[in-house]
């Protein structure tokens, strides 16, 4: 992991511009179920290209889900109805593309790599059976993926504002949202300043 933020660092000064953002999930805050944004920086690395470092995190409770089945390790749970809470925070290194970079809209489009956790606990859990548990909880580290594609607004040469649709893989993250416990996507709205 240093050995990136060295990486980073020198890119830094052969970059023509370096840009801090901040951005929310505005498909979260519509579904009112939790709470989920990005923060990064990212350093023009040509005039259409971008090298961006990225801190996703995205976290979602839901009461009174539902799930056909779920395994504990030591036995499968059928019927389950219970609380959740699930959340993920992944660092990404992504490359962008800028098809206009020289007009005031431009469309992107953009890849990444991360790493970061991925968990879920569920508690007040119903179900068939006659073991009772109060609570379930696991959790995993993995490799993600990530693809994006947006469309940016510059202001002026020092702000821009953006829309950004990302979509997450990982294999853990599929078996989260495969139970309807968080979303592997997210909409989001944000500001970029350069500094």
């Amino acid at each position: 992991m240093r050995f990136l933020f060295v990486c980073l660092y020198l890119i830094s000064f052969s970059a023509s511009a370096a840009f801090l953002s901040v951005s929310t999930d505005v498909m979260g805050l519509a579904n009112e179920e939790g709470v989920s944004g990005t923060v990064s920086f990212h350093f023009d690395i040509q005039k259409e290209m971008r090298l961006e470092l990225s801190h996703t995190m995205q976290e979602t409770e839901k009461n009174n889900i539902t799930m056909d089945y779920i395994s504990t390790g030591a036995t499968n749970l059928t019927n389950v109805t219970a609380d959740s809470t699930a959340n993920f925070q992944v660092t990404f290194v992504s490359l962008y593309y800028d098809f206009k970079p020289e007009e005031k809209f431009s469309p992107f489009l953009g890849l990444g790599l991360g790493v970061g956790e991925i968990g879920y606990r569920l508690e007040n859990i119903q179900h068939t059976g006659a073991i009772t548990f109060p609570f379930i909880e696991e959790s995993e580290t993995n490799m993600m993926v990530k693809l994006s594609f947006g469309m940016r607004y510059t202001f002026n040469k020092n702000f821009e504002s953006f829309l950004q649709y990302d979509t997450f893989k990982s294999s853990f993250m599929d078996e989260v949202k495969s139970k309807g416990l968080i979303s592997d996507s997210q909409l989001n709205l944000g500001l970029r300043m350069r500094f």
